[in-house]
């Protein structure tokens, strides 16, 4: 179910398997198939939908796939991905979305407290970067601008993740998380020792 292309979309189908009626002329049957489109990815997927997986179980039709937000990088294990349940709706015509999960929701939310902390150092904002770095330290050791380097984050079962950066378009940084309550803390920076 995955797309070929970018901006491709999925359709289902409802398909008649019974023969066409012998009645009407060859002529009229040639070409034709019994089957509609009775739904696309199209409308709810603009951009186009890339699908990890699909199952269809009953009147149910799930599909699994990735949620491109800042912090995604492409071909990296342990990112968010988002599930959707579909029904068969005979009423509506159309496949109807009956839930949602997400899948590795930690990621997501690792990735928005890495992006405010970033948001912060390039504006300058020392009282906000406090709020999330409450350490003067590990504050203080920052640079003046860091941005995300496009590597997968490393994570410890359980334990730290480092998230790649890059101070001054050229030095590579890691930045390690914990995650402590509801929220991810940033417990160590420091440049890449080559």
């Amino acid at each position: 179910m995955a797309s070929p292309r970018r901006g491709a979309a999925h359709r289902f189908a409802s398909c008649d398997l019974a023969p066409w009626p012998s009645s009407l002329p060859r002529s009229a049957r040639a070409g034709r198939t019994a089957c509609v489109s009775t739904w696309s990815t199209a409308d709810l997927f603009p951009e186009g939908l890339l699908a990890r997986g699909y199952r269809i179980r009953g009147a149910d039709t799930t599909i699994r796939y990735e949620l491109h937000y800042p912090g995604w990088i492409p071909g990296c294990e342990g990112q968010t991905e988002q599930e959707d349940v579909y029904r068969f709706v005979p009423q509506r015509g159309t496949l109807v979305r009956m839930g949602r999960r997400q899948l590795n929701g930690w990621h997501v939310t690792l990735h928005e407290t890495v992006g405010r902390i970033l948001a912060d150092l390039a504006r300058g904002d020392r009282g906000g970067l406090a709020a999330l770095v409450p350490d003067p330290r590990l504050r203080n050791a920052l640079p003046a601008r860091l941005d995300r380097d496009a590597a997968c984050d490393a994570r410890e079962p359980g334990g730290p993740v480092s998230v790649a950066a890059v101070a001054n378009a050229r030095t590579p940084w890691t930045l390690t998380f914990l995650h402590a309550g509801a929220r991810w803390r940033l417990t160590a920076a420091g440049p890449v020792l080559h």
